[in-house]
């Protein structure tokens, strides 16, 4: 029971959050107390068991509380985030590949290692006292006297465990369950089935949507999707090391200079930036429908190649990032024409399958394509192959807050980074000849040891403050137009270079691409495309945390 207790208290030393000392001690007692009894239930219902029941019943118990212990300990120390909603997608959302990067990248650390043997000291105390122990057992006849308020007292919690999250949080509002670990993991659970609704009000949506005309203005719109892109390790940004040697060469390219990712997870910003919602709307983003099926409904053949989300084999039963959550049977035909069904150790790969599949002319006059990639995603040094490391450890003498291994991680990253400059470069010169307009950005920033020895995303936002924003939600943007586009479009060509200082967000660019396409519909509004004479310049760009983008880092 002790072991219990304190496996389930530990978390919520640090959990609990930003309160003042009385609100914190007081959670702190009431959780201390809430797992006792909550332990004793356990352990109550084990001796009722009998002795060969029970060790099956204490060993099930023991995997999971140890499980849950260990894991919101991890999530917090390396991310600031602890099991909930979020997390559970994220989780749901994962591949095979990022699981494996997850793994190199976080379980190899010393922090992680001593975190083991911390949970791995409890353990022995724990067997170390059972050695201890007489056999002598508790008299159920004794129990009662303290299993009769225990059971009270958790029947007394059981009416904020309701199958209705929303009204548990009403319920919970102003007592201190709302600061327990295991209430809201329960709600974490319920709104995640309730975001797996999500799916059918998309599909919905997009069946009813409708388009009222269509200029075909661009031909040949292409969209590449970057993967953890930290814009200040572009040099088209100003980076000290050549990250970008080939599209700073390029006469046509259009850098903007002010633009950000709604969020920094893959699977949400896709949702942002596909749909025709924005991030200030009253509306969720799957009640409007997804621009590419409105580039299907006009007339346009939707292609969409990724490194990352596939649809093929096995997968097919799921709507994860395995592939894609507009895998969605009900979603995907209805937004995707064709698409790859492997994916690859590096995206030079991709492109080379994209080029194997469209050999042949193509007969098909109005085009959007999609080419995401995995681009920069942990581990960099996994995303490039070998003849493409050029950066090293000793180029980056001026870094003397880190040390040797961390230096070197920054170069991975440069060097992932330079690599995927190639790729961007290799996809324009596929579309060079033709009347076309390409468009790269990333889905989010990332974090490579920039200000902290810090690898990856986190979330804790009060303390990686500015800086942190800075690096996880700032993303290169730039815009690519051929010779031909130039010469047939020269008022577009106007327009983008008019605004690439303007402050922007990726979820309002369905309302650029519907423009560039020439597509009218009751969705599109002049006000949030990018290159509009009536772009709104003032707008408050809320991001994933919640905040004021704009107002958060000027403070911080």
């Amino acid at each position: 029971m002790l072991t219990y207790s304190i496996l389930l208290f530990i978390p919520e030393i640090f959990l609990i959050g930003k309160v003042s000392m009385p609100v914190y001690l007081l959670a702190l007692g009431f959780n201390l107390l809430f797992y006792l009894s909550f332990s004793y239930v356990i352990c109550f219902i084990g001796q009722l068991c009998g002795r060969n029941v029970g060790k099956a019943w204490h060993a099930v118990w023991h995997i999971l509380i140890y499980f849950l212990s260990i894991s919101n300990v991890f999530l917090y120390v390396f991310f600031g985030l602890c099991w909930d909603a979020f997390t559970i997608t994220l989780m749901n959302e994962t591949n095979d590949s990022e699981v494996s990067g997850f793994v190199s990248t976080y379980f190899t650390s010393a922090r992680f290692y001593f975190l083991i043997f911390l949970y791995i000291l409890i353990a022995a105390a724990e067997v170390f006292c059972l050695r201890r122990a007489t056999d002598k057992e508790l008299k159920l006849g004794k129990m009662k006297w303290i299993a009769i308020p225990t059971l009270i007292i958790m029947l007394c919690q059981v009416f904020f465990f309701s199958t209705d999250y929303e009204q548990n949080y009403l319920m919970a509002k102003g007592t201190p369950i709302k600061r327990n670990m295991l209430w809201k993991l329960e709600q974490s659970v319920l709104m995640f089935q309730e975001n797996q609704k999500d799916f059918t009000v998309c599909a919905k949506s997009i069946e009813n949507a409708t388009v009222d005309s269509c200029a075909y203005r661009s031909p040949n719109i292409i969209i590449i999707i970057g993967e953890a892109y930290i814009k200040r390790h572009s040099s088209l940004y100003g980076y000290g090391k050549e990250t970008n040697p080939l599209l700073s060469k390029e006469d046509n390219l259009y850098v903007f200079n002010d633009v950000i990712a709604p969020y920094n997870n893959t699977s949400e910003s896709f949702k942002n930036f596909l749909s025709m919602t924005s991030m200030d709307d009253s509306i969720k983003w799957c009640e409007a429908p997804l621009f590419p099926a409105l580039f299907r409904k006009a007339g346009y053949y939707v292609t969409f190649y990724s490194n990352q989300f596939v649809k093929g084999g096995a997968e097919e039963s799921r709507f994860d990032a395995k592939a894609g959550f507009f895998s969605h049977p009900a979603i995907e035909p209805n937004i995707i024409d064709s698409r790859n069904s492997e994916r690859y150790p590096y995206d030079g790969e991709l492109i080379s399958q994209y080029v194997k599949d469209h050999q042949q002319k193509d007969t098909i006059p109005y085009h959007l394509t999609f080419f995401h990639l995995y681009g920069q995603h942990v581990k960099a040094k996994d995303r490039y192959p070998k003849e493409f490391e050029h950066f090293h450890a000793s180029d980056y003498p001026e870094r003397t807050d880190l040390n040797e291994s961390q230096r070197q991680e920054v170069a991975e990253y440069d060097n992932a980074t330079r690599y995927n400059d190639y790729i961007v470069h290799e996809i324009i010169n596929l579309f060079r000849e033709q009347d076309a307009i390409v468009i790269y950005f990333s889905d989010h920033g990332d974090e490579a040891n920039d200000y902290r020895p810090q690898l990856g995303r986190s979330y804790d936002f009060d303390k990686m403050g500015s800086k942190g924003i800075h690096c996880q939600y700032d993303i290169p943007f730039v815009i690519y137009v051929t010779d031909s586009y130039k010469q047939h479009h020269p008022e577009i060509v106007q327009e983008i270079i008019s605004s690439t200082d303007r402050r922007f967000m990726t979820d309002d660019l369905p309302h650029l691409v519907l423009y560039l396409a020439g597509i009218d519909c009751r969705w599109y509004q002049p006000q949030r495309n990018l290159i509009s004479p009536d772009f709104k310049t003032d707008r408050q760009r809320h991001i994933s945390a919640g905040f004021d983008y704009d107002e958060f880092c000027r403070l911080h």
